[in-house]
């Protein structure tokens, strides 16, 4: 019984060590009545946070293409964006809440145009916590403005 049980512990220590300097993912291992049983571990969880680039269109000027846009959103809720509307950067501040999987973004203008400053927008979009991605992405400018179009935004890695 005794030599049974120490092979059986040698076994499973050799199959352990095997696994941890062999394998890329790791794994959890069980044993139950002689049988090995291998848990996957779980599969990550992105968060919503951080620093996003992409661009942006504009419904009403399509000749203009896509322009440049970002978005930070803070863990504390704040959001910043960026875009550059025909070479001028525009800079909006304000925060940021998810909904399910909608990203809702409320900022409003603080630098850029001086027609623009004060003009209050929208920014949504669609987030997969599973592959930490970010699409449908949408922005409009509530009432009385009437601006609107699309943002393509990725995550910026380092």
């Amino acid at each position: 019984m005794k030599k049974t049980f120490l092979k059986l512990t040698a076994g499973f220590m050799l199959l352990s060590s095997v696994l941890a300097i062999t394998g890329c993912k790791k794994e959890v291992t069980y044993i139950k009545d002689k049988e090995i049983i291998f848990v996957q571990p779980p599969a990550p969880v992105y968060k919503v946070d951080g620093i996003w680039v992409g661009n942006y269109t504009v419904d009403i000027y399509p000749e203009l293409g896509k322009q440049y846009y970002s978005l930070i959103l803070k863990p504390d809720g704040t959001a910043i964006n960026e875009t550059k509307w025909t070479e001028q950067t525009h800079i909006s501040t304000g925060t940021w809440t998810m909904k399910g999987d909608t990203l809702i973004c409320n900022t409003t203008c603080i630098y850029g145009y001086y027609v623009n400053i004060g003009v209050r927008e929208i920014h949504t979009a669609i987030f997969d916590k599973k592959n930490g991605t970010m699409s449908k992405g949408k922005w409009k400018n509530p009432a009385p403005e009437t601006g609107k179009g699309d943002i393509f935004i990725m995550r910026k890695e380092d």
